[in-house]
C-alpha cells in the first residue's frame, strides 16, 4: 500500500514537471569559475576607422579594452565572416559585478 502510494505520488510529480516549466530566479550573482573582477572601470573605447567590409557576409567586430592583470590594453576591431546567413553578433562588454568590472565576451546568435 505504502509503495503504491509512493509510485502514484512520484508519477504525479513527474507528470506535473513535464507539463509545466518554472522559472528560477537567482537573487544573488552566481560566481563563475575563472571570472576576473577588475577594481577599476575600463577606459572609453578607442575610435576606429572601420572602412568597407570585404564582402556582404562580413560583420565588424568592435575593438575592446582587455585587462592584462596590470592595466587595460586596446585590441583593435576586425571584420569577421558570419557563421551563417542570419547570424547576429552581440558585442562584448564590461558589466559591473561584485563591486568591480567583469568582461562579458561577444557571441554570435
Amino acid at each position: 500500500m505504502k509503495r503504491n502510494l509512493l509510485i502514484c505520488l512520484f508519477s504525479a510529480l513527474a507528470a506535473a514537471g513535464c507539463a509545466e516549466r518554472r522559472a528560477v530566479i537567482v537573487r544573488e550573482p552566481v560566481p563563475v569559475q575563472g571570472q576576473v573582477i577588475i577594481a577599476q572601470p575600463p577606459p572609453p573605447p578607442v575610435v576606429e576607422t572601420i572602412g568597407r567590409p570585404p564582402s556582404p557576409s562580413h560583420v565588424w567586430i568592435s575593438g575592446y579594452q582587455e585587462w592584462n592583470g596590470k592595466r587595460y590594453v586596446w585590441h583593435r576591431g576586425y571584420w569577421a565572416r558570419r557563421p551563417h546567413e542570419r547570424a547576429v553578433y552581440v558585442e562584448g562588454h564590461y558589466e559591473r559585478r561584485h563591486g568591480g568590472w567583469v568582461w562579458v565576451p561577444g557571441v554570435w546568435r
